[in-house]
Parts: C-alpha cells; sequence; structure tokens
C-alpha cells in the first residue's frame, strides 16, 4: 500500500516517499537490490581484464562503474 501511493505520482508527500522507502528497507528489497549491483559490478571489472582495452579505457570504465553503482539516492 505504501508503493502504491508513489509509484508513478510525482507530487506524493514526502512522508508518503518515506513510508515507501521504509517498506522497501524493511521487506529486504534495497539490501537485495545493493548486492545484486555489487555482484554485477564484479562481473563486469572481471570482463575489463579479460579483454584487449587499454589500460585508460580500463580506467575510464571503472570510473564510470564505480559512480554508477555506487552513487547515493
Amino acid at each position: 500500500a505504501a508503493l502504491e501511493k508513489v509509484l508513478g505520482r510525482p507530487r506524493a508527500s514526502v512522508r508518503d516517499v518515506e513510508r515507501a522507502m521504509d517498506a522497501l528497507e524493511s521487506s529486504g528489497a534495497r539490501s537485495a537490490t545493493e548486492a545484486r549491483i555489487e555482484k554485477l559490478v564484479e562481473e563486469a571489472l572481471g570482463a575489463l581484464d579479460a579483454r584487449g582495452i587499454t589500460a585508460s579505457g580500463r580506467e575510464l570504465l571503472r570510473g564510470a562503474l564505480d559512480a554508477l553503482a555506487h552513487r547515493a539516492i
């Protein structure tokens, strides 16, 4: 119910958004998603090492992975 009040509703109240975030946290959805992201990042980093990518290209892609995977929400 908490998610239904905010999904697709750009004018949802701050309180409703907080309740939805609490629901995601308490359900374990957030931690499961974060664990999945970390697994995918590890796989991507391994793929970078296995390919014929220049050192500067690997550095750029590693930076992009880090920025995307660990951005604050």
